[in-house]
Formats: structure tokens, sequence, C-alpha cells
């Protein structure tokens, strides 16, 4: 689904809010039935939306998502990155600096 999630994540950058919330849509329709990451609901919320992003962030850090060692390098969050919320996320999954 990670794939997809980029895609939410491009339209929210390009202001279409619109298709994003349809991809948004799409994930919860689909998470009823299967397993979605919350790193990739996440990620669809980083283009447009920081606030759902950070707290899909915490979800996964709570339910120990595994993608979240990538959070220092994905560019995807690359506007939280100054956030203290999204700072104490990375200390307290331990990534060094």
């Amino acid at each position: 689904m990670l794939p997809r999630a980029v895609l939410a994540r491009a339209y929210g950058l390009m202001g279409n809010k619109a298709e994003a919330q349809k991809v948004l849509d799409h994930f919860r329709d689909v998470s009823k039935r299967r397993f979605i990451s919350e790193y990739d609901f996440a990620v669809a919320n980083s283009g447009w939306n920081s606030e759902e992003a950070l707290v899909w962030l915490e979800k996964g850090y709570q339910n120990r998502a595994g993608l979240l060692v990538y959070l220092r390098v994905d560019s995807s969050f690359d506007d939280l990155r100054s956030d203290p919320r999204f700072q104490d996320l990375v200390r307290r999954i331990g990534i060094p600096p």
C-alpha cells in the first residue's frame, strides 16, 4: 500500500485534497479486511495534513511499526522534522542522530 500512500501524499502536495482523501478513504475501507500499516497512513497524510500524520506515526510507535526506523531518512516527513512531537518520537524510537 505504500505506493498508494505516496500517491495520496503527492495529491496533497499538489493541493488536490479531494483526491488525497479518496486514497485515504480507500485505505480505511481496505483496512477493515486486511492490515495497512500506520506508517502508510502517516505517509499518505504527510503531504497535506501534518497533524494527522503525527497521529498515525504515534499509533505506529504504539503498535511497533517496523518502518518507523526510516523516520530520519524518509523525505515524506521532511516538513515534520522541526516539530517537537516528531523529534520526541524519533528519540523514543531510539534512532541515533
